[in-house]
C-alpha cells in the first residue's frame, strides 16, 4: 500500500530532481549606469507573443539581479556548443572583477544591455513586471529586439542536463 502522506521537497530534493530537466544555456546581461553584469541562467522562457515576452528566473543573493532590477532591462545571448567557457564564466564570475565582459566580444541593441558576439540568438528586453517568489525573482520583460545568427546553426545550441553540458547529435 502507497504512503497517502506527502512530506515537505527539500531545497536539495527539489535541486537533485530539477538536474532532469534538459534546458538550454543562455547569458542574461543588463548595464546599469556604466556597471555592466551577468549570469549563466538557464531558467529562461517565452512568455507572450503579444506583446512579445520572455521570462527569467534570478537568484536574488546574484549581483545580476539587483543590476536588473534597478536597471529596468536584460539582455539574453543563447550560447552555441562552442560556448561552453562562456557559461563556465558567467557562472563563475567573481563580484570583485570591475567588468566580467574585459576580455570578451560584446555588442548591443536597443536598451544597452551587452549581448555576447558568437551566440545564436540575442532578445533584447525591457522589464515589464517583477515576480517574487521565495529566494528568486521572475523578471518578465517585453522583447524590443531580437537578433539571430544563421552561421551559428551548424554549431548548435549549448544544452545543460544532469549537472552536465551537452551537444545535440546530428
Amino acid at each position: 500500500m502507497e504512503n497517502d502522506t506527502l512530506t515537505p521537497v527539500s531545497a536539495d530534493h527539489l535541486r537533485s530532481t530539477m538536474r532532469f530537466w534538459a534546458t538550454g544555456v543562455t547569458i542574461l546581461t543588463t548595464d546599469f549606469d556604466g556597471t555592466r553584469n551577468g549570469m549563466t541562467v538557464s531558467s529562461f522562457t517565452s512568455l507572450s507573443l503579444d506583446p512579445p515576452s520572455v521570462l527569467a528566473s534570478l537568484g536574488k543573493i546574484a549581483a545580476t539581479h539587483d543590476l536588473v532590477a534597478a536597471s529596468g532591462v536584460f539582455g539574453i545571448t543563447i550560447l552555441t556548443s562552442e560556448q561552453e567557457h562562456i557559461s563556465n564564466h558567467f557562472t563563475q564570475t567573481d563580484p570583485e572583477i570591475a567588468d566580467p565582459f574585459a576580455d570578451l566580444s560584446v555588442e548591443t541593441l536597443v536598451t544597452g544591455s551587452p549581448f555576447l558576439k558568437g551566440g545564436m540568438a540575442y532578445f533584447d528586453c525591457r522589464v515589464t513586471n517583477k515576480v517574487d517568489s521565495g529566494t528568486h525573482t521572475v523578471f518578465i520583460g517585453e522583447v524590443v529586439a531580437v537578433k539571430t545568427f544563421a552561421e551559428t546553426e551548424n554549431a548548435g545550441p549549448l544544452l545543460y542536463y544532469n549537472q552536465n553540458y551537452r551537444r545535440l547529435k546530428s
